[in-house]
């Protein structure tokens, strides 16, 4: 029951962080097709969750939301691999708050099965919040490097909802 209000709570302040500005089309920023490729070691990851590592591309960007695909692994228990949306929030700062929702495929190895299919499939869907910290700005054509760290909560419409804390450098041209 926590866990349903947490999740909750966490689903409502990320829409009330959200606010439409008006901007003029002359100053607002353009919508780019496949503008950058994200690679991050950590652990887990705010787009997938249980990821140790993870490659993505952003397919569509604009202004400070974000469209990807991607995939990711822990190595020796699961690989997932999908889609998602990324929303970084206005601030002046190095540190930029983001949200983000993902549906991907969780294929892991069930590793006590003596008998029959040792593969897990499963469907989920993905929601995270955090923060994330340019460490290391880099000119034109070259990667940045960002420190995210936030929580992640997902249900893989088989089991109970599940949660964990993420830490992870993220290069990111």
């Amino acid at each position: 029951m926590i866990k349903k209000i947490l999740l909750l709570i966490f689903i409502a302040s990320s829409l009330l962080m959200t606010s439409e500005e008006v901007v003029p089309e002359e100053v607002a920023p353009k919508k780019n097709w496949f503008t950058s490729k994200n690679t991050s070691f950590g652990l887990f990851d705010e787009k997938f969750g249980l990821d140790f590592f993870s490659l993505s591309l952003t397919i569509y960007e604009d202004g400070n939301d974000e469209i990807f695909v991607g995939f990711g692994t822990s190595i020796f228990v699961s690989t997932q691999a999908g889609i998602g949306w990324k929303r970084y929030y206005d601030t002046d700062r190095k540190l930029k708050p983001f949200s983000c929702i993902s549906m991907f495929d969780r294929r892991s190895n069930k590793m006590a099965v003596t008998n029959g299919d040792s593969v897990r499939e499963d469907n989920c869907i993905g929601l995270s919040g955090g923060a994330s910290l340019m460490l290391w700005d880099r000119k034109e054509d070259k990667r940045d490097l960002y420190l995210n760290i936030g929580v992640f909560a997902g249900y893989d419409f088989r089991n109970d909802p599940f949660g964990c804390p993420f830490i992870n450098l993220e290069f990111k041209n």
